[in-house]
């Protein structure tokens, strides 16, 4: 009775260590954003159906007027709002993002990155501007 019971708890723990080292892998978002399919985007000759298929459907898509778009983009972009002007008229700016987070229970830290990507496209169907920032981060 005890022999069996001391094999299960060698079993459980052996178990208990193997899953103290798994790692865990966790992505939502946009799976086709990457900052070689965002190089892909000219500025001003890309078109929205291009950008389409280069990183698929976007997350959200807002019609903003010249005032609305630049009061936005100095609204998102707080670190360092990029000096930008356009011409009167209307635009859909186009959304994306990526989140990762990977994780160790023990002896490693966890590691965090984000992809955001905002693209301007003019009422010809033109990816006017493309932003785009990735940014990661350790965690003990």
């Amino acid at each position: 009775m005890f022999g069996v019971l001391r094999q299960k708890t060698a079993y459980l723990a052996v178990a208990a260590g193997l899953m103290a080292l798994l790692v865990s892998c966790v992505s939502t978002g946009s799976p086709k954003l990457s900052e070689s399919n965002v190089r892909r985007i000219v500025d001003g000759e890309t078109t929205r159906s291009e950008v389409s298929s280069l990183l698929g459907k976007p997350e959200q898509i807002l019609i903003l007027d010249k005032e609305s778009l630049e009061h936005y983009i100095a609204r998102v972009a707080t670190k360092n709002p990029p000096d930008l002007s356009f011409p009167e008229g209307h635009y859909e700016v186009w959304t994306y993002s990526k989140w990762s987070h990977f994780a160790s229970l023990v002896l490693f830290p966890s590691y965090q990155t984000a992809k955001l990507c905002m693209l301007i496209i003019n009422s010809d169907g033109i990816c006017l501007r493309k932003l785009y920032v990735e940014e990661s981060s350790m965690e003990f």
